[in-house]
């Protein structure tokens, strides 16, 4: 079995971002039960179709969950963000105590998309750069 554990981190050409292609964030965000407030980890990435969040709670795959972003943007302008998501893949991080939480968006209203979208216009990485926190499995 082959494990590769590296993060590692693309530069291509300058390029225009494609609708769905994650836009990867330099400064994570809290992502939190809407429900309990209770901290379920920190948004990676995100595109127009999910996210994916790191997490050191056991989170079951195709579990709905109301979520609520927050943090603060690049400009310590405050960030909060609600949808509904569903868990749609989990794989380890590089780090083995913590999983990537692949989710899909069931319910993001246009105001909250559009926020998301600008908050991560001022936290990503050029769209040159490509990364990678998974570990994948292969045999």
């Amino acid at each position: 079995m082959f494990k590769e554990q590296n993060e590692h981190i693309v530069l291509t050409e300058p390029k225009t971002r494609a609708p769905d292609e994650r836009i990867y964030l330099y400064q994570f965000l809290n992502v939190l039960d809407k429900h309990t407030h209770k901290h379920l980890g920190y948004l990676s990435d995100f595109s127009t179709n999910g996210l994916m969040f790191i997490t050191g709670l056991p989170i079951a795959e195709n579990k709905v969950i109301d979520i609520y972003i927050n943090g603060s943007n690049a400009k310590n302008e405050p960030v909060f963000i609600e949808a509904q998501i569903i868990t749609i893949s989990i794989n380890p991080n590089l780090n083995p105590e913590l999983n990537c939480i692949r989710c899909q968006f069931l319910n993001i209203d246009a105001e909250n998309r559009a926020f998301l979208e600008k908050t991560g216009q001022s936290l990503s990485f050029d769209s040159r750069v490509e990364i990678n926190r998974e570990i994948y499995m292969s045999m």
